[in-house]
């Protein structure tokens, strides 16, 4: 079992890392939130709108950062089901004495290996532009938000790869994917903007919770490791849940032949 995991996950990764059309999309959308939130930090420093682009700044990048997270990975996500589907080679690896919840496994590690990479380089890039602004933000909160956000990574690996197995083709993943980050940026755009919408109860709320925890942590608010860790608990369930369906689906016809 655990060598199927980890052949299938090196597969997966070093197919991915070979694409560089991918790779830099994978890039470009990581490190769009930094970029767009630093020119606005630049243009607004030292004038007027300065001290409130200081107070702007942190909660667009909670906003982004859980973008970033999601599509971080959607490349290989995609390409890992509805991509392999069509291009025929999902049946040699089934067909090879391979289970499908090792298959499915494997694939899952891989996409979260990318969800997290992105995450750490969106949070980096914004602690930068943050430092820039006067307001770099304090090494305890960051690694207070840490697990709460790694949780979200496998969360997000879990639902883009059932996404990706429920369609029929990448056309079709690509179109519910788009939805799926639609619907994960107004989340955290409502959480940002009606941010006592659920003061009490944020971190067992995921996703929404996440963005509470981004944003307390990057404007310096009350954060307790137990709010963290229960926000990481609940999440992590979720993701198994999710990626439990996705073990059972990978085991129907429609999946591997894409009928």
């Amino acid at each position: 079992m655990l060598n199927v995991v980890a052949t299938v996950m090196r597969k997966e990764l070093l197919d991915h890392l070979r694409d560089s059309r991918a790779l830099a999309a994978n890039l470009l959308y990581t490190l769009m939130g930094p970029l767009i939130v630093g020119l606005l930090v630049l243009v607004t420093a030292g004038t007027a709108g300065g001290p409130a682009m200081r107070i702007v700044a942190p909660v667009m990048a909670s906003v982004f950062t859980l973008v970033a997270v999601f599509t971080g990975a959607l490349a290989l996500a995609v390409d890992s089901v509805a991509g392999e589907r069509e291009r025929r080679s999902l049946l040699p690896l089934v067909g090879a004495a391979m289970s499908a919840s090792g298959i499915v496994l494997g694939k899952w590690l891989a996409v979260s290996v990318f969800a997290l990479t992105a995450l750490l380089l969106n949070l980096l890039a914004f602690s930068l532009i943050l430092a820039f602004a006067s307001q770099p933000p304090h090494a305890a909160a960051l690694l207070a938000m840490i697990p709460g956000l790694v949780a979200l990574t496998v969360l997000a690996a879990s639902l883009e790869l059932l996404v990706s197995m429920r369609s029929r083709n990448v056309k079709e993943a690509n179109t519910y994917l788009g939805a799926l980050m639609f619907g994960v940026m107004a989340l955290a755009m409502a959480c940002a903007f009606r941010p006592d919408a659920a003061r009490s109860v944020w971190f067992l709320l995921p996703v929404a919770g996440q963005q509470r925890l981004v944003q307390l942590a990057l404007t310096g608010g009350a954060i307790t490791p137990l709010q963290s860790i229960v926000l990481a608990v609940v999440t992590a369930l979720g993701a198994t849940v999710v990626l439990l369906r996705a073990a059972a689906l990978f085991q129907r016809e429609e999946v591997l032949h894409g009928k």
